[in-house]
This record gives structure tokens, C-alpha cells and sequence, in this order.
């Protein structure tokens, strides 16, 4: 008698237990189905669309990973080239091909093209890009003209349109 008291006993403790997980099993399936909603809702919505300036939050993770995109050799590095009137030349031609339309002539984004762009271009002229060493600015250059630092690839498209090419 005092077992079958001790079998009902743990039946219904194992019971409780199982009970427990169904109804955390359900709770996390209804929460997870109310989220799936919003977020559709949301993408439906153009939620996603980078069309807004960031927060402050997005901002600080976004400068932390483009500090770890630059390798940390590139920042040790010197441009091998900085003395060569002809290649300045080249790159300032290149510049008005290719750059001056969104960055301006003068280099800091007050153009027609970069106020309307988002992420907003960057301005050369900006504290934050003149701290950058050379090393670093050639592996950012290079990413934009590469087409992967633009959003929706609009620095690929911009090249197609006007029949240039990324170095």
C-alpha cells in the first residue's frame, strides 16, 4: 500500500512535469507565431528597407565592424605611390569619372545624388575619415569601387549607366 502511494505520487509529479512542458511548448509556439506575423507585416510594410538613418545603437555596431573589416596590416601601410605627380593626375581624373557624382568635387557628399543616398555618402572632408591611415582608405576605396560598401548595389549600377568600370 505504501508504494502504490508513492507510484500515484510520482505519476502525478511526472504528470505536473509533462503538463509544465506542453503548456511552455504552446506558449513558445503562440509567441513565436505572433512574432512571424509582425515581422511580415513589417516586411510587407518596406520595415526592412534601409530608407531611414540608423539609431544610435546601429551606428556604433555598424563604425565597430568597419573597424574589423580593414585588416590591421592595412593600417601600417604607406602609399607607394604619394610622390608620383602622374598617378595624382589619374586618380584625380578618376575621381571626377567616377566618384565626384555622389562625393562632389569638393569630396564632401553635398551633392544631388549623395543627399539622396542611404546609407548618406561620406564626407572627406569628415574628422572620422581624415583619422583613417592610408592603408585603411585604400581597403575602403577599394570595397566601394568593388561595388560591396554600396546599398542595393547602386555604385555597380551608377558605373553601368555611365559606361565606367571600378579599377
Amino acid at each position: 500500500m505504501h508504494s502504490r502511494k508513492r507510484t500515484l505520487r510520482r505519476d502525478a509529479c511526472i504528470f505536473q512535469v509533462m503538463r509544465f512542458i506542453r503548456d511552455a511548448l504552446i506558449t513558445i509556439a503562440v509567441l513565436l507565431a505572433i512574432v512571424s506575423v509582425a515581422l511580415y507585416t513589417q516586411v510587407r510594410a518596406g520595415g526592412l528597407a534601409a530608407d531611414a538613418e540608423p539609431g544610435h545603437a546601429e551606428r556604433l555596431i555598424a563604425s565597430r565592424l568597419v573597424r574589423l573589416a580593414i585588416p590591421a596590416d592595412a593600417k601600417q601601410q604607406q602609399n607607394p605611390l604619394g610622390a608620383d605627380k602622374t598617378v595624382w593626375r589619374t586618380a584625380a581624373d578618376h575621381y571626377g569619372d567616377h566618384c565626384a557624382a555622389c562625393h562632389g568635387n569638393d569630396g564632401r557628399g553635398d551633392t544631388q545624388l549623395g543627399r539622396n543616398m542611404y546609407p548618406g555618402v561620406p564626407s572627406f572632408a569628415d574628422e572620422t575619415v581624415q583619422r583613417l591611415a592610408t592603408g585603411s582608405c585604400s581597403t575602403s576605396s577599394r570595397t566601394v569601387s568593388d561595388g560591396q560598401a554600396c546599398p542595393r548595389g547602386r555604385m555597380s549600377t551608377l558605373q553601368k549607366t555611365r559606361g565606367g568600370s571600378s579599377p
